[in-house]
């Protein structure tokens, strides 16, 4: 499979958020604020599937919803179709990045007004982004809409507490798909439906991405669907790109293998690390308050790195955060000893496309 080399539409630099402290419970003491996404950067091309893995809380979901201007950005850029979108005002995001950029919601029973029928709210943006189709073109377009993901006519009529978690999340995409999008960003599309569901509704993203061309991103816990289906993956911690990686062969190369510590865990594991008694965690070999104080400006990764602890904990990890670098074409990964050798739990790398972990 090659990779797509069309126009890229979506271009993200050194994108980073900052929520600010909360008030903790009735207190006057207002709590430390919280770096969600540290100087996130990436490419989407026409065409592309990219994958974006990581554990809770590592900002997949910041990133795409601070893209989709819902979260405001703290720094950074985002050109879309070459125009920088984070300086737009209001009007200009409803009429050029809202019709341009679509979101599947992990949960889309929360963007289903349970007063609206499927229909009503199906046609809704078709009336404020088509050049003023009539009510006919209007329903046909709904009735294709639905057809597209498998549901008859009948679901136009239906209410949402009428429809099934599964059939909630077909709507979602059609939503998506109602303004013809350049780029739609799926956040754990998937979750939650059984497997032969997760089949269809990833067949029908994919379909729709070959027919339409445009740029498909997928948030997922799932690091084997992620292989499945993905051109290239981005696996995230603590809100920042630690490796950028193409899973698809090209140019008659195989891909590349995880290099990243971090990237290698999640292949091997199916759960997230559990601290032990002794107040190491699995897999690092040291007290994490022994780096406590030297990782707090360097490698977000460095607390946990088994690579650091095999090379003797260089300096640098803990002092200084390490920029993304290319290692090959395709591939950039953010560490500062990332072609150091590292044995995982059998001693053995595995690529990506071998490997079959659940992240």
């Amino acid at each position: 499979m090659t990779r797509p080399e069309g126009q890229v539409l979506l271009e993200v630099s050194d994108l980073g958020k900052v929520f600010p402290g909360r008030r903790v419970g009735f207190s006057r003491r207002v709590g430390p604020s919280v770096q969600a996404l540290r100087g996130a950067s990436f490419t989407l091309r026409e065409g592309e599937v990219v994958g974006i893995v990581g554990e809770s809380g590592s900002g997949k979901t910041t990133l795409i919803r601070t893209i989709l201007r819902l979260i405001p950005a703290t720094s950074g850029s985002v050109r879309l179709l070459g125009r920088d979108i984070l300086g737009l005002d209001a009007k200009a995001v409803r009429e050029f990045v809202r019709p341009n950029v679509r979101m599947i919601f992990q949960h889309p029973e929360a963007v289903l007004n349970p007063g609206y029928t499927i229909g009503t709210a199906l046609a809704k943006p078709l009336e404020l982004y088509e050049s003023g189709p009539d009510e006919a073109a209007t329903h046909e377009r709904v009735i294709q809409l639905l057809a597209t993901v498998g549901l008859g006519p009948e679901f136009a009529d239906k209410l949402p507490r009428e429809l099934s978690g599964g059939e909630k999340r077909r709507v979602g995409l059609c939503r998506a798909l109602a303004t013809r999008p350049r780029v739609i960003l799926a956040d754990e599309p998937i979750s939650g439906l059984d497997v032969f569901l997760q089949e269809r509704v990833l067949a029908w993203l994919l379909r729709e991405r070959a027919r339409r061309r445009f740029g498909l991103v997928i948030v997922s816990h799932d690091l084997e669907r992620v292989n499945q289906v993905c051109d290239r993956v981005l696996v995230m911690y603590r809100g920042r790109i630690v490796e950028d990686m193409v899973l698809r062969e090209r140019e008659g190369r195989a891909a590349d293998q995880f290099v990243h510590p971090y990237s290698q865990l999640l292949q091997r594991s199916r759960v997230d690390l559990l601290a032990r008694s002794d107040g190491a965690v699995e897999g690092v070999g040291a007290p994490l308050e022994s780096w406590a104080a030297d990782a707090a400006d360097g490698c977000v990764y460095a607390l946990q790195c088994a690579r650091r602890a095999e090379l003797g904990s260089p300096a640098d990890c803990g002092s200084e955060m390490p920029g993304s670098r290319a290692l090959t074409p395709g591939h950039r990964v953010a560490c500062h000893h990332a072609e150091a050798p590292m044995g995982g739990a059998d001693g053995v790398h595995k690529g990506p496309l071998e490997a079959g972990g659940t992240a």
